[in-house]
């Protein structure tokens, strides 16, 4: 039987998710949480549960804090489960390089492990796209760890026109001009600031979108544009975007000019709206997309087809395609895109050497088939993206039989979360 006891003692250092690992006197390894983030060296009480060879617990005090913990600037941080690392500060970028730092360590044994590449978020980056729930009476965020919602009128690591939107949602829910049942609803914008949009969720059935006009919200689902480059992008309000989209485009523009990708043609798998294919189209010649929800196919065929109105040579020349030999020039950009699941389309043996395949899966990551069919690719080069750290050493693990990890970067996509974005560069063995 599990037992609980108080315990006392020293962070040895931080694993994946901001846990701080600790010893007890006999040796066993205690895995601990906290809100608001651990430091390497403070002391702590904790509540632990000891498990047959460990023990794991809730910091409950401190003995003593380190120097450089900051103050939570927002007044709900130690209950609300949007943000984890409010008292990291200025060290939150180094506290999480030393959580990516523990899962490589342990998940990427036997593989040969190139330098990482670690992108932490500048100071203004700020989400663009937050997730809140109604529950008829109360709009927020779920509290850490519980269904309880949190209510605040602003959400500071939101870009302001998303956080003065919330108890604008909120009064039209409650006052009944948006449909007042219990759900989960999103806030989103676009790039550079623009209209706000809601979508409601809806099991089984076609979200609604909303866009906030003035002080009312009207009901429509245009489309939200971001700048990708100096290109727009145009996505369906439901549509998968990126949190923080304008620090996307400059973090992964980026890590792509210091890999030097192009090549002829980009198969852009879990391709969503076209995000990746928008950001890269100057450095090949043709995109094949491949995407299963119907409103991001829809939205991808939009944007490339304008990428092929434009034309590759009617753009400015990117930073990376100065520093690396352009590819061959051809008549326009071509596109392609597939309306499937990956499982559905991949085939074996895809592209040719000058090609480069890039892999966005779900959190969950890539399933044996998709695996499998990479693994007899004959291009050149993969490009693996992932959100979920685990899962994402999981599928670079299984397709490192067949290819060779040479290029590893990490990206705070999520400031103030224990979440990471992951991108490796997997080439031919």
């Amino acid at each position: 039987m599990d037992e609980t006891q108080r315990w006392q003692g020293r962070i040895e250092r931080l694993g994946w998710g901001g846990v701080g690992v600790a010893r007890a006197e006999d040796g066993r390894v205690i895995l601990l949480s906290a809100p608001l983030a651990l430091f390497p060296g403070e002391q702590v009480e904790a509540d632990v549960r000891w498990r047959a060879r460990h023990g794991e617990g809730v910091v409950t005090a401190w003995v003593t804090r380190a120097a450089r913990r900051a103050v939570a600037e927002c007044s709900v941080a130690a209950r609300c489960g949007g943000c984890d690392l409010w008292e990291g500060g200025d060290e939150t970028g180094e506290l999480k390089r030393q959580m990516i730092g523990d899962l490589l360590h342990r998940s990427l044994r036997g593989v040969a492990t190139p330098e990482l590449q670690w992108l932490p978020a500048p100071q203004w980056a700020r989400r663009q796209r937050i997730q809140l729930h109604w529950d008829g009476a109360r709009l927020g965020y779920h509290a850490r760890g519980t269904h309880e919602i949190v209510t605040n009128d602003a959400c500071l690591m939101a870009i302001s026109e998303l956080s003065s939107a919330i108890p604008l949602l909120r009064h039209a829910l409650i006052s009944g001009s948006l449909p007042g049942h219990p759900a989960r609803w999103e806030l989103a914008c676009g790039t550079p600031r623009g209209d706000v949009a809601a979508v409601l969720e809806r099991e089984g059935a076609d979200p609604r979108c909303w866009r906030l006009r003035g002080a009312q919200w009207v009901e429509t689902d245009e489309p939200l544009t971001h700048d990708v480059g100096g290109m727009p992008l145009q996505l369906h309000p439901a549509s998968f975007a990126q949190a923080c989209m304008a620090w996307a485009v400059e973090a992964f523009s980026q890590v792509f000019t210091a890999w030097e990708l192009s090549g002829e043609v980009l198969h852009d798998l879990y391709g969503g709206g076209g995000f990746f294919s928008v950001l890269l189209h100057k450095q090949f010649l043709r995109s094949e997309l491949v995407e299963s929800d119907a409103f991001a196919a829809q939205d991808a065929r939009h944007n490339l087809a304008r990428l092929a109105m434009v034309g590759r040579d009617s753009a400015p020349a990117s930073a990376w395609r100065e520093r690396s030999p352009a590819p061959p020039q051809r008549a326009g950009f071509t596109w392609d895109v597939h309306a499937a699941t990956v499982e559905q389309w991949l085939p074996e043996r895809l592209g040719d050497l000058e090609d480069v395949i890039i892999v966005d899966p779900p959190r969950a990551g890539l399933s044996s088939t998709v695996i499998r069919r990479l693994a007899t690719a004959r291009a050149g080069r993969i490009v693996l993206v992932g959100c979920d750290g685990a899962n994402f050493c999981r599928d670079v693990q299984r397709l490192c039989g067949a290819r060779r990890l040479t290029r590893l970067a990490a990206i705070d996509l999520f400031p103030n979360t224990v979440l990471v974005e992951f991108v490796a560069l997997l080439d031919r063995a």
